[in-house]
């Protein structure tokens, strides 16, 4: 059996959907070694793989390169996975496999990125149409996928992500100390990290951690971390309508290793996003030891359970009520930090592998 994969996704460092194809690449052919891979990109770049996989470069821009992808799938494999894209099965005409993450261009009110919308509503409902199967990251997406294309019923697979090992809750003092030297973190913070954009529901943040009493804003920072998507002026003029410069901290994209360390660091973690697929945020922070805040909505509550404190994302006293809660209750927050270890605990990328293996042998 020969296996085609889009590994496009997993170049650099990866975040989101290139962190899901780097995983998979990577833990697939060592799962099934009776099995050939063919790994589709513009060029090779470095991935942990087995001798069981060959590299194939492929030219052309846009829909070019997916139609020139397919047309060799279709000669060279006995089956293909589409890990981040709808684009490459039309022209597929063996049985495939598709990872379909959220149905975020579908719902307007999380305010989707314009060209991703019109993309992703032209073509998932086909692609879904001739897939074989359909792996999801949450059941929430299962569900949400099933409403809107009766065509995915019987033929979708629950695939629940993981946080990588770097996120702990066993870093040293002084390893978390440096870190927020680096980044002049001289006080106790609330900490958020993800795209800065419409969904992830930061302007809601900002007003709510406005209203905690002046003691607390005192007391404890709100640090966001993360690279500026789209619609994002918002949020820069709400810390500025608050007078919030000196206690509300931007520090744009930060490796991995910081990430890490900050979510460590951090004494809250909060993430009142509207719509998420899956969630990786939360699980990492929980991984990581830190309470997390977040929203009742979604596949949030699915990965969360019982670990994290939920919140109304569209109230402002709820997100305040709950920042207040939480800051000013110690045993709350080791509950949380002894619930949330244990919980993450419970998905692994290992898993998730296996899940997509099973799928694929399936085929």
């Amino acid at each position: 059996m020969r296996i085609g994969i889009d590994v496009r996704e997993a170049e650099g460092q990866p975040a989101g959907k290139g962190q899901v194809t780097r995983e998979l690449a990577e833990r697939l052919p060592a799962r099934m070694r009776d099995a050939e891979f063919v790994f589709y990109a513009k060029e090779k770049f470095p991935l942990k793989t087995g001798k069981n996989v060959t590299w194939q470069a492929v030219g052309g821009k846009s829909l070019l390169w997916h139609r020139n992808v397919a047309k060799h799938a279709n000669r060279h494999c006995d089956i293909y996975l589409s890990t981040t894209s709808y684009v490459t099965p039309r022209w597929l005409k063996i049985p495939f496999a598709m990872v379909v993450y959220d149905l975020i261009s579908f719902k307007d009110f999380a305010i989707p990125q314009r060209r991703a919308k019109a993309i992703e509503r032209a073509t998932l409902g086909p692609a879904i149409k001739k897939a074989t199967q359909i792996l999801t990251i949450s059941e929430a997406t299962a569900k949400d996928l099933a409403s809107l294309f009766p065509a995915a019923k019987g033929k979708t697979v629950h695939m629940p992500l993981a946080a990588d090992d770097r996120f702990k809750a066993t870093y040293s003092k002084p390893a978390l100390d440096a870190t927020r030297k680096k980044f002049q973190l001289t006080k106790p913070f609330v900490f958020f990290a993800g795209t800065i954009e419409p969904r992830k529901n930061l302007v809601q943040l900002i007003r709510s951690y406005a209203e905690l009493p002046q003691k607390l804003r005192q007391k404890y920072d709100l640090v966001l971390a993360g690279k500026q998507g789209w619609d994002y002026d918002s949020v820069f003029m709400a810390i500025d309508q608050f007078d919030l410069t000196d206690q509300v901290r931007y520090l744009d994209y930060v490796s991995d290793d910081d990430l890490a360390k900050l979510y460590a660091a951090a004494e809250a973690f909060c993430f009142p996003s509207l719509y998420e697929g899956f969630g990786l945020p939360i699980l990492e922070a929980m991984q990581s030891g830190t309470p997390v805040i977040t929203s009742d909505l979604s596949s949030l509550p699915e990965v969360g359970d019982d670990a994290v404190l939920y919140i109304d994302p569209t109230s402002d006293q709820s997100l305040a009520k709950a920042l207040r809660r939480l800051l000013t209750d110690a045993k709350l927050r080791q509950k949380l930090k002894t619930v949330g270890l244990k919980q993450a605990r419970t998905y692994s990328w290992k898993r998730t592998a296996g899940i997509a293996a099973e799928a694929l042998r399936d085929i």
